[in-house]
């Protein structure tokens, strides 16, 4: 069949439906470009909307973040400090509990150094098992000043004496100036029970002092003087 072989109605008809067509398309295809510019934008608006929500969110997460980091330098300092403060308060207290025993110590020597003298068991002991060991018999003369401290441990040092089977004479000594302090013992030299009895005192670690002199048939005078200044016993 030839293009030619409609009739001009069809063809008028045909024209005119294709016309319609056309224009029918056109708008729609206006109506699509300015539909996808229009929502184009809309989708556009909404992506930047994203965008910066999440910028927001991301500046929001570091802020949050610098803070924390911030909070925890500061705890860290705090802690330090603290820690810090408790080493000082250990030192401070290290140094109160130092103090406190060296005046605790010192009040026990000045106790000490003015308590009345005596004679512990091992002393008394070691007297006794020294003397008895030495050459028999031994003499002695203690010499008293009449002072109540040295009075006392005079009586300690001849209960012992007499334990030990020592012959022992005592004698009341008049006023002595400057008075004698400590225990002095006058020996005589060469004679072998005058040592033992300066080894049995020394063995038994009472302070004494000697001196050597002529003492007659004694081996030993012993005189009891007062308590020396810092002495305990």
């Amino acid at each position: 069949m030839s293009m030619f072989d409609l009739s001009q109605s069809a063809a008028d008809a045909l024209f005119k439906w294709s016309n319609v067509v056309a224009i029918v398309g056109a708008v729609l295809a206006a109506i699509g470009a300015y539909g996808s510019f229009w929502t184009g934008n809309i989708r556009d608006r909404y992506s930047d909307e994203r965008i910066s929500k999440n910028e927001a969110d991301t500046a929001s997460a570091r802020k949050t973040a610098a803070v924390a980091n911030e909070s925890a330098a500061k705890a860290s300092e705090n802690v330090a400090k603290a820690n810090e403060r408790t080493e000082l308060l250990r030192q401070s207290n290290l140094e109160v509990q130092r103090q406190l025993e060296k005046e605790r110590l010192e009040r026990l020597r000045l106790e000490a150094s003015i308590a009345p003298r005596r004679l512990s068991e091992q002393q008394r002991w070691s007297l006794v098992s020294s003397l008895q060991s030495a050459p028999q018999p031994l003499a002695a003369q203690i010499t008293l000043l009449g002072d109540e401290e040295a009075g006392g441990y005079e009586k300690a040092i001849w209960g012992t004496l007499n334990a030990a089977k020592v012959q022992v004479a005592a004698e009341m000594a008049g006023i002595m100036s400057p008075p004698p302090y400590g225990v002095q013992l006058t020996l005589q030299k060469g004679n072998p029970r005058s040592a033992a009895i300066k080894s049995a005192f020394e063995s038994a670690h009472i302070p004494i002092t000697t001196s050597y002199g002529e003492i007659g048939k004694l081996d030993a005078r012993i005189l009891i003087g007062l308590r020396p200044l810092g002495v305990a016993r």
